[in-house]
C-alpha cells in the first residue's frame, strides 16, 4: 500500500457516516438547488459551485429531496468544511437535522 492510499484508508476509517454516490439528491440554500456528488447522513459534497461561501461559513439548508420538483422543506443547520476553487466543489457538513430531512435522507440512502 503505498502513503496516498493509506492516507485514504484512514480518512474513509473516520468517518461516522459512510457516503452514497447513488442516489444523488438535491439539497437547497442560499435560493439555489445543488445536486449532490456524494453524501451521507453527516454532510455532502457539490460539484459546480460558484457562489462566495468559504470554510466555516454557517448555512441552512431549506429543502431537501431527488429533485424534479419533489422537495421538502427542512431546516438543516450546516457548516462549510471545504472548497476547492479550482473544481468548483463545496463540502458542508451537517450540525443539526430536523427529523423529517432524517427520515426522507434515511429513506433515500435505502434506494
Amino acid at each position: 500500500m503505498n502513503l496516498e492510499s493509506s492516507r485514504t484508508a484512514y480518512r474513509e476509517d473516520r468517518r461516522r457516516h459512510s457516503r452514497a454516490d447513488s442516489p444523488t439528491i438535491v439539497f437547497e440554500f442560499g435560493d439555489q438547488s445543488y445536486r449532490t456528488r456524494n453524501w451521507s447522513m453527516g454532510g455532502f459534497l457539490i460539484e459546480d459551485y460558484e457562489g462566495a461561501l468559504v470554510p466555516g461559513a454557517l448555512v441552512t439548508i431549506t429543502g431537501v429531496g431527488p429533485g424534479e420538483g419533489r422537495m421538502k422543506t427542512v431546516k438543516i443547520r450546516a457548516r462549510v468544511l471545504r472548497r476547492d476553487e479550482s473544481r468548483s466543489h463545496l463540502a458542508v457538513g451537517f450540525l443539526g437535522v430536523d427529523q423529517s430531512a432524517y427520515s426522507l435522507m434515511k429513506d433515500l440512502q435505502k434506494r
